[in-house]
């Protein structure tokens, strides 16, 4: 557990070792010497890592073997029959139409960071498409979509022997390393995900990475600073930025690394032998390999996907304008660019995802009952203002010719701090702020709305009169004068004296969920400003938008902030029933699996997404079984801590964890010198809760299962809790990641068990606890590992064989499957549930 204070470690002295009882026992136990000497090494403590020991991790041929199993039945499993179906199934309508963007170089927006969609483009690239395919229905021939499904599918075939590799990092044994990737490897739900052009593999593959290299890079911790530690720690960066650059869900991926820092940090910060510059070397490489390194990769993603994305295309309006205009042909880099008196504009918000100002003919519910106006995301024919001067009447036309001559009269450009009445187009009507009303939804602003004066002639015309005052001017050349998108400004209503508005807030139905839109008091955020983005009038010519090109950082705040926006809007109608989605605790128990396809009828290849049932609701079991054990192991040992020396305990967890063991044999088990131990040392032979009779006390029981479990728990526990607290629609796929630590979880639950928990229990009945371990505990402590890893093995297998046919694509009546369907929500055979 965590030191609460810092504290000197205890240093045992040379007369101390000799009188210890662990070292007393070597000439009638070890059988190593005839003359038993102190251990040098142990005259100073034992640096540990946050796992709880101190090892260099290497693999033997055991574990290449085991790779390279494993990496052949993945190749199997995630490959055949991947182009089966020649339709595009499920979300590879928009990703693989995301990935066709980067071919074609259009601006696109998606709610998603950018990398795990690249990696999509240069699959299709890699496979020859060449962009024109919108991804709907049937592929066709020119598209090669089995060998971009194969490209993807790869990074969940490495996601198998990625599992492998960091649980034999973290010291479980090798049959149980071996289990957990075959949890991965037979789980049809990570299968069927694997077989598609989506997001989810290049997510889970580096949400696998960043827990591999993080937990190399802990285990490394005894040798800091060398070559391998630095190239740990750079890895878990780099694959930290790569998992938060494919899915925003990576962060939770580095919440959980970066709470495994703080305590290693916590750790450091209570040896009183590390030197304060020791400390800050710590803390530099830390501040730049876990948060540094992964903002830049993250940001790098960004600044690749604007560089690429050079075209103007579908996600145009989804940035502000200055950014849309240095596009290639888009639709704003040609108009009148000085704007005049009689111009009609659009004027937008700078408020992220505000939209459009907006006004219509319907009114609000109460308070003034006037015209709404609101913010729009489209700029359509109610968004649409024409500039009046206060000098001239109502009404007033600044484009019909002089004299009764064809000839437009000089246009009369608006200028900064200039009074301009706003005339809505549409409706015939003015913008307008009063004093009188308080806004409906946001009640510490004012209303605002539109009126038509010549209804209300006892209004002063100061409620309608609105001055532009400018922010600032992005233009080539600066001056005075009003310019489309190159100025940004707020519009101060003389009355008031307060600024026109877009919080950011939506108004109920009768709005039309469409944004607010207040006269705010202080104008202290973006929400009060604005900028011409359409401007047209007969008076001027169009010409180039002459605008700086926006700073990178701009666009990239921007633009994740409109991704933010965009998430939160995508929120479920509860009123409506969409079999496909799903709430986070239906999860872990298996209640709503989902089919890719919609079709389902006979002669329709079938793809269903389903977990193994076996393994999938084991996990579970073991997610809730974490904490409770746990609980029980602390009130365990607090029980007996007075009857335990630890000082004693020389030879301590670290020791049991750093035995090797073969692929089938626990030379853990049977280590002599806990048997020694369990002989000689009363103080430890008293803790009536030994496991394993005379390896463990109750205190070091605990640590072990803390220590081991805790970073997989609270992995499984970050990619899950949090979407709880969304509001956005959820379906099962999004619990993927956290069921990837749920299935290392229970690898190392069952070690845990099979090894100190069942052996106790069938061997409580020996006659004596300081006899030691009797021959028959030895052998269940043998016995009981092999038999829980093959009755896993056979149900991992069993599950995944049941359930094959929906995983490669089951081409006939579904009816012929129904015994499969387990439980009455499954919706395998059905057919009135329709995508």
């Amino acid at each position: 557990m965590s030191n609460i204070t810092r504290r000197r470690p205890r240093v045992l002295l040379e007369d101390e070792y000799s009188s210890s009882s662990d070292y007393s026992l070597g000439k009638n136990h070890l059988h190593t010497s005839k003359e038993e000497k102190p251990n040098k090494e142990l005259r100073t403590p034992k640096k540990f890592n946050i796992f709880g020991y101190s090892n260099d991790f290497s693999m033997d041929k055991y574990d290449y073997l085991s790779l390279a199993i494993l990496t052949a039945l993945s190749l199997f499993t995630r490959l055949y029959q991947i182009g089966k179906r020649d339709q595009v199934t499920w979300d590879e309508s928009h990703f693989g139409k995301f990935g066709a963007y980067y071919l074609n170089r259009t601006f696109y927006h998606d709610v998603h960071p950018p990398l795990a969609k690249m990696l999509v483009g240069l699959a299709e690239l890699i496979a020859g498409h060449n962009g024109t395919f919108g991804f709907k229905g049937k592929y066709p021939n020119y598209v090669n979509y089995t060998f971009m499904r194969v490209q993807i599918a790869m990074y969940g075939i490495f996601l198998v022997p990625i599992a492998y590799v960091t649980l034999r990092a973290m010291n479980l044994r090798k049959k149980y390393c071996l289990l957990g990737a075959i949890f991965i490897l037979f789980d049809n739900a990570l299968c069927v995900m694997s077989r598609f052009i989506l997001l989810d593999e290049p997510l889970l593959f580096f949400t696998g990475t960043s827990l591999m290299f993080a937990v190399l890079f802990f285990t490394c911790s005894h040798k800091s600073f060398s070559k391998k530690w630095y190239v740990y720690l750079i890895l878990t960066g780099f694959n930290l930025g790569c998992v938060l650059s494919s899915k925003w869900v990576g962060l939770f991926c580095v919440a959980l690394v970066g709470l495994a820092t703080v305590e290693d940090l916590f750790e450091k910060f209570g040896d009183l032998q590390m030197d304060t510059i020791t400390h800050a070397k710590h803390w530099g490489s830390r501040v730049v390999g876990l948060i540094i390194i992964p903002l830049s990769v993250y940001m790098l993603c960004f600044k690749i996907h604007f560089i690429i994305l050079n075209k103007s295309g579908t996600g145009d309006k989804d940035m502000f304008p200055a950014f849309q205009v240095h596009l290639k042909g888009n639709h704003l880099s040609h108009q009148p660019y000085l704007i005049a008196l009689g111009s009609e504009i659009s004027i937008r918000s700078m408020q992220s995802g505000a939209g459009y100002l907006h006004s219509h003919s319907s009114k609000y519910p109460s308070g003034s009952l006037r015209q709404q106006v609101t913010c729009y995301g489209f700029d359509d024919n109610n968004s649409k203002f024409i500039i009046e001067g206060v000098d001239e009447p109502i009404g007033f036309n600044y484009t019909k010719p002089n004299d009764g001559t064809d000839k437009l009269p000089s246009p009369q450009y608006v200028l900064e701090n200039q009074y301009v009445r706003l005339f809505h187009q549409n409706t015939k009507q003015y913008l307008t702020a009063d004093n009188s009303y308080n806004s409906i939804v946001e009640a510490k602003h004012k209303e605002v709305s539109c009126i038509d004066p010549n209804k209300h002639k006892n209004v002063n015309s100061d409620i309608y009169t609105w001055q532009f005052v400018f922010v600032k001017d992005s233009g080539v050349i600066q001056s005075n004068k009003l310019k489309t998108i190159s100025v940004v400004f707020m519009l101060k209503n003389k009355a008031t004296g307060m600024y026109l508005s877009a919080p950011g807030s939506r108004y109920p139905p009768w709005g039309f969920d469409q944004s607010v839109v207040v006269a705010q008091k202080e104008p202290t955020s973006n929400a009060v400003e604005w900028v011409v983005e359409r401007h047209a009038t007969p008076l001027l010519a169009d010409t180039a938008i002459n605008v700086k090109k926006p700073s990178f950082l701009k666009s990239f705040i921007y633009l994740n902030f409109q991704m933010a926006k965009t998430n939160n809007g995508l929120v479920p109608d509860r009123e409506k029933y969409n079999h496909l989605e799903s709430d986070p605790i239906t999860w872990p128990f298996l209640i709503f699996p989902m089919r890719l396809n919609g079709s389902w009828h006979n002669g329709e290849i079938k793809y269903y997404q389903i977990g193994n049932p076996f393994t999938w609701w084991s996990s579970t079991v073991g997610t809730i079984m974490f904490p409770l054990t746990l609980l029980i192991l602390i009130a365990n040992s607090k029980r007996n801590a007075k009857n335990v020396d630890k000082s004693s305990s020389l030879t301590s967890t670290a020791d049991l964890m750093n035995s090797s063991d073969g692929l089938f044999s626990d030379e853990k088990i049977g280590s002599p010198i806990f048997s020694a131990r369990s002989s000689s040392n009363s103080a430890i032979s008293r803790d009536v809760n030994i496991c394993n009779r005379g390896y463990l006390n109750s205190t070091e029981l605990c640590e072990l299962y803390w220590n081991q479990g805790k970073l997989l728990w609270f992995g499984w526990f970050l990619h899950y809790m949090p979407f709880f607290l969304m509001g956005r629609v959820t379906y099962m796929h999004h619990y993927l990641p956290a069921q990837y630590f749920s299935y290392l979880l229970l690898a190392f639950e069952l070690e845990f068990f099979s090894t100190h928990f069942i052996p106790l229990l069938l061997g409580s009945n020996s006659p004596s606890v300081s006899s030691g371990p009797s021959k028959a505990t030895k052998k269940i402590s043998k016995f009981v590992p092999i038999l829980v890893f093959s009755l896993y093995l056979a149900l991992s297998i069993t599950g995944f064989l049941i359930f094959m046919p929906f995983t490669f694509g089951y081409i006939r009546d579904s009816k012929s499957l129904k015994y499969r369907q387990w439980l009455s929500t499954w919706n395998i055979y059905d057919s009135y549930h329709k995508m």
